[in-house]
């Protein structure tokens, strides 16, 4: 199976956006490695070469018109999401120039609108999330308040720890057993 982040790709040709799912079998897409220069790799004759999708191309990908509907505007800001994620986890900040954090505000917003009435438990805590960015405690608690989904009621009391603290930024959720003592 193809990692999640292939579905959607840019052609390296015309430049323009697709998702996989409209083009060929997965059997026949050829995974291209990161470095491009490595020798003794090439493309089978037949299908695309599949490529990781940058922060850039998400962003690009929106303004495109390869958005149908609201799974595929979901799909790309979620994804822009975790990538400044992964950032602020991977440097324990999330520091962005005046550009990049005017870009974070305004897909945070743009996810905010999307998650407003969302049903799914997963969804709900990214909406969270969100709003914990943005300081907004109180709708936190109250979306938190009503969160019954059996596989993610573990992640309860992280976020209600990190609002207690009132703290804004991206924190890492860990499995009960790793918890330390002030969290239990």
């Amino acid at each position: 199976m193809l990692p999640e982040e292939t579905y959607l790709q840019k052609c390296r040709h015309c430049k323009d956006f697709f998702w996989l799912e409209d083009g060929e079998d997965e059997e026949e897409l050829y995974l291209r490695p990161l470095d491009e220069r490595r020798p003794g790799i090439t493309p089978p004759e037949r299908g695309y070469e599949v490529s990781v999708t940058t922060m850039t191309e998400y962003r690009q990908a929106l303004d495109s018109g390869v958005v149908r509907d609201r799974e595929d505007e979901l799909y790309l800001r979620l994804h822009i999401l975790w990538l400044y994620n992964d950032r602020a986890r991977d440097h324990n900040v999330l520091s962005l120039g005046p550009v990049s954090q005017k870009r974070w505000r305004e897909n945070n917003a743009a996810l905010l609108t999307l998650l407003e009435d969302e049903k799914n438990a997963y969804l709900r805590f990214i909406r969270v999330e969100l709003l914990r960015y943005e300081s907004r405690f109180k709708e936190c608690r109250k979306i938190l308040g009503r969160m019954r989904d059996p596989e993610l009621k573990y992640l309860v009391p992280q976020y209600k720890w990190a609002i207690r603290l009132r703290h804004k930024g991206v924190f890492e959720c860990l499995d009960p057993e790793d918890w330390p003592e002030y969290m239990t």
